[in-house]
């Protein structure tokens, strides 16, 4: 009984291991995923052209947007106020010379529905 006790420990040792690792993963997805680009309102945004590529409220893939494109492009989301639970993610603050090209590399990629926004 001993050894069977023994097994049985180290298995649910390591399955505790394994739900923590797991937890810990989506918590620093979660905080490091996106929280850094939330802009509490579109006021709040800095003075520029924005192409608005999405509106979401899955953040799985807010998260999967934030990790392909943060590295090459300013993003900022902000939470939509016509839809609860949903953010609207923004490529910006950019140039009269630039938002017209950044436009149509995003509609290329499959964001067809993204359109340019002015922010005063």
């Amino acid at each position: 009984n001993a050894a069977a006790n023994t097994v049985d420990n180290s298995t649910a040792g390591a399955e505790n291991k394994i739900a923590d690792a797991k937890s810990s993963e989506l918590k620093n997805t979660e905080s490091t995923g996106f929280d850094n680009y939330i802009v509490p309102d579109v006021d709040k945004l800095s003075a520029g052209y924005y192409v608005q590529i999405a509106s979401l409220s899955d953040k799985t893939n807010i998260v999967g947007i934030v990790n392909t494109y943060s590295s090459k492009y300013p993003i900022e989301i902000v939470p939509s106020t016509v839809k609860k639970n949903s953010y609207q993610i923004m490529i910006g603050p950019l140039g009269v010379d630039e938002y017209g090209t950044v436009l149509e590399r995003f509609k290329s990629r499959g964001y067809r529905d993204s359109f340019i926004r002015k922010v005063k």
